[in-house]
């Protein structure tokens, strides 16, 4: 880890520097207010003062590792906030520099703003250093931030594997200028217009604060639309409420960020006008209509409709007694019928309504019909936090679908020298976050988890494979038990109940097999589980250590299907491979298999971020599935950083809105995607709380079609279950919220139990359950799901948090079975509501938040 430190240094030389009228201060005898220093992957460094003889000041110290990187955030107390300075006031970057004693190990050496910029330190000097002299350096703003983004930090960054430079920084500081001049407004843009609703987009050449306001031309009064949170040099507004066939003026009003409070904000206006069509009185036409898979207890219906269309199925064994119904408006339709007789002839008809009551009903004489197949056993399912628990704790214990879970994964402890041998602690990004409130935070989900009977783990990593690393010596022979007694003392001490070795190859593999072995020696009754690669290559690796542990996580999602054309790594599953350098679920099996690794104790891998996984090909050397512009304005983080990846129920939201892609199924691979019909188009996606848009021209997913089929092939094959990768996902209105697409699959017609080839009677009818809205929180629309036991009169009713009723969804007779409402809160203001499910005696309650 680098070193970074302040000491007095001899002054050689001193340049005389005229100072600039306007400044703000980032370094001058101590950091000021708000400014904070640090190193890459360590905590906030506070700076110290010492006297150095150069005008009775002091200076910054640094001596860079190669590829080191030290710099300054304008950040809070507790790096909560983000203080911004924005670029159309500033101007230059003011600082002395020293290149210390050795001139030549200055060449990798250069400044940022951590802005997708940097410029080389030496640009700025003279030809000729001098060792131990001071330097002026003015580097303007715009060659470090030449897409006139908002900036919060200045970084000295060692961009060198070779150089190792010792420098010395002081006066640091950031030149200002006022600024009279307006925003422009540009590329206005009016997109997803329908009879009620229209999408107004702009841009603007400098962040700004926008206002719009629309009205029907010709009226006086206005809708006024409140502003974003912050400035942004996109706008975007989804206009709702619209009257069909009816021409709209909007008024746009842009104020640009004036440094003083005091100074008035430059101000454009842009007035545009854009009609809605005529209102929609023709129904769906339903075409392709077919029965794709038929199986014990379950049976997934396929159609198209011509547009975006609700999904319904009534059926029954010899009547139509019993309706599948999902409220999400969609062209490509999914209807997975659950809770169904083993070996039982079923007829069906289906309807698809569009969002303007147009419906269309689809039956014939004698009806359509299907049968399902003998029962089988059911899988079980491990869902895996890939995060620490701060990142994910938005989605809250009570949240986790643990009728789906039969194993909760959390995480994240690193091996890590001490003292005395060996310990844990948590992953160096998580240190700041605190190792008590991570104890705190896991045993609520361990508590949780037990009172549904489900297992919660821990994850451990951290190591690599140099042979002096800390993960071989704690596993030598001659550590490996004690580190493995410290491990089980620790867990148990917590709460756990076992353990996810997560370092798949990185390591040694002779230690690897040793230390879980004397884990399952130091703790018999541990659930252990260990991530493995995700085309089967290492299973003979892992096979000697599968009398030791439960179960292995192939990353099944990584591997690399053929898209309709389009050859790419994506975030699922595919079952089949096309042959070559590509894999599917199939040959990964089957190398675990022949490994001598019974099927029994390999779970299939399901990327539950959804839609998007972190590693985007944004390099044009092939068809982008997502593509994000280069970097982000206001300092805000990107879609595959961290915990902002975008997921499939925000980009499924959004992409139902345009014409500019279709849905669409890869036979081979057995998995959804969406594409464009151009792969060198793309379509710009709002990016919730964000300022800036997504260009997509290509999306996978899973869906209730393709998990159904990934049932199949597990409960086909005996294999132990699923490994769903994450708990939480982002959500359509910026929020977070848990994976529900994929495990509201499992829970209704695969994971009962961890037990292998255990689980309850598949032909037994489905219990009470009341699921929780999704998405939740939500804003306006939200759908709720059901399952009722036997047939009888129910209610379903809204109350808010003083118990008044708000809204009644359900009033009447239901039959047996999942059903699913939704529940339009436009009306309602935000906050905490409760929905309340009874029928006969029975009586269950969530909670639900509306935020508009």
């Amino acid at each position: 880890m680098p070193s970074f430190l302040l000491r007095t240094i001899t002054l050689v030389a001193l340049l005389a520097v005229t100072a600039p009228g306007q400044t703000d201060t980032v370094y001058a005898d101590a950091l000021f207010p708000q400014w904070h220093g640090g190193a890459w992957g360590n905590n906030t460094v506070d700076l110290q003062s010492h006297t150095a003889p150069h005008s009775g000041t002091s200076c910054v110290e640094i001596t860079y590792p190669e590829w080191g990187s030290y710099g300054f955030d304008h950040r809070s107390a507790f790096w909560e906030q983000l203080y911004y300075y924005y670029p159309n006031q500033y101007t230059y970057l003011n600082l002395r520099f020293n290149p210390g004693a050795d001139v030549s190990q200055i060449g990798g050496l250069h400044v940022t703003l951590d802005l997708g910029a940097d410029v080389p330190v030496t640009a700025y000097l003279p030809g000729a250093l001098s060792p131990n002299t001071w330097y002026h350096l003015r580097i303007p703003v715009i060659a470090l931030n030449p897409d006139r983004k908002p900036f919060f930090r200045v970084y000295f960054t060692n961009a060198s594997s070779t150089l190792t430079p010792h420098v010395y920084l002081d006066d640091i500081c950031f030149e200002y200028v006022s600024d009279s001049t307006a925003p422009v407004i540009s590329s206005v843009k009016t997109t997803d217009i329908e009879q009620d609703a229209a999408t107004v987009s702009w841009k603007c050449d400098e962040p700004t604060m926008f206002t719009f306001s629309y009205r029907v031309q010709g009226v006086t009064d206005s809708v006024i639309l409140p502003p974003p949170a912050e400035y942004a040099t996109i706008g975007s507004v989804r206009v709702t409420g619209l009257v069909p066939a009816t021409v709209y003026q909007y008024r746009i009003a842009a104020r640009d960020h004036q440094r003083d409070a005091g100074v008035p904000a430059n101000i454009s206006v842009l007035t545009g006008t854009f009609s809605t069509p005529s209102a929609d009185t023709l129904a769906p036409v339903i075409t392709e209509r077919q029965v794709i898979s038929t199986y014990q207890n379950r049976a997934v219906l396929v159609w198209r409709t011509n547009e975006p269309a609700m999904t319904q199925v009534e059926y029954g064994a010899g009547s139509y007694g019993t309706v599948y119904a999902d409220s999400i408006l969609t062209r490509l339709h999914t209807a997975v019928l659950t809770h169904l007789a083993p070996g039982t002839a079923y007829q069906y008809r289906i309807a698809s309504e569009d969002k303007y009551g147009n419906r269309t009903v689809q039956s014939s004489l004698p009806p359509f019909s299907f049968s399902t197949s003998a029962a089988v056993s059911r899988p079980s399912a491990i869902f895996k936090a890939d995060h620490p628990v701060y990142q994910w704790n938005e989605v809250g214990p009570h949240q986790v679908p643990w009728e789906a879970v039969s194993v909760l994964d959390l995480g994240y402890l690193w091996v890590t020298p001490s003292d005395t041998g060996y310990t844990l602690t948590l992953a160096a990004e998580a240190d700041w976050y605190g190792f008590n409130n991570w104890i705190a935070e896991s045993r609520q989900y361990i508590a949780s988890g037990h009172a549904a009977g489900r297992k919660v783990i821990c994850m451990l990593g951290g190591a690599g494979s140099n042979v002096d690393s800390v993960w071989n010596k704690a596993t030598a022979a001659g550590t490996v038990n004690t580190f493995a007694q410290n491990v089980t003392g620790f867990l148990t001490w917590v709460g756990f109940d076992g353990a996810s070795l997560d370092w798949e190859n990185d390591i040694e593999f002779p230690s690897f097999v040793r230390f879980a072995k004397a884990l399952r020696t130091a703790w018999p009754g541990a659930f252990i589980d260990v991530p493995a690669g995700f085309n089967g290559d290492d299973a003979a690796d892992f096979a000697p250590m599968k009398d030791a542990v439960d179960t292995f996580t192939p990353m099944s999602y990584m591997a690399v299907p053929q898209w309709g054309g389009w050859l790419l790594p994506v975030p699922v599953t595919p079952l089949h491979s096309a042959g070559g350098n590509q894999y599917g679920a199939d040959v990964l099996l089957q190398r675990w298999v022949n490994a001598g690794v019974p099927a029994s104790k390999v779970l299939l891998g399901i990327g539950g971020f959804g839609a998007v996984w972190g590693d985007a090909n944004q390099d044009g050397l092939a068809p982008v599935r997502l593509y994000v512009n280069s970097g982000y304005p206001n300092g805000e983080t990107g879609p595959m950083e961290g915990d902002n990846v975008v997921t499939w129920p925000f980009v499924r939201s959004v992409l139902r809105r345009t014409t500019a892609m279709d849905e669409a199924w890869d036979e081979l691979s057995q998995t959804a995607y969406w594409s464009t019909r151009d792969s060198t188009k793309q379509v710009a996606v709002p990016y919730p709380g964000r300022s800036y848009d997504l260009n997509i021209s290509l999306m996978f997913c899973e869906t209730a079609r393709s998990m159904s089929r990934k049932v199949e092939f597990v409960e086909t094959n005996g294999m132990r279950g699923f490994s769903v990768w994450t708990l939480s996902q982002l959500m359509e209105d910026g929020g977070r919220g848990p994976v529900l697409d994929v495990a509201s699959t499992m829970k209704l017609d695969a994971v009962t139990s961890g037990a292998p080839g255990g689980g309850e009677d598949p032909s037994a009818p489905a219990a009470f359950a009341l699921e929780q809205n999704f998405p939740n929180p939500f804003n306006p629309m939200t759908t709720i799901g059901f399952t009722l036991e036997t047939s009888g009169m129910t209610t379903l009713k809204v109350y808010d948090v003083v118990g008044r009723e708000v809204a009644t969804l359900v009033n009447g007779h239901r039959n047996a079975g999942r059903s699913a409402v939704s529940f339009d809160a436009s009306r309602l203001a935000s906050g905490i509501y409760f929905y309340t499910l009874q029928s006969g005696n029975l009586r269950f309650s969530r909670k639900m938040m509306l935020v508009k």
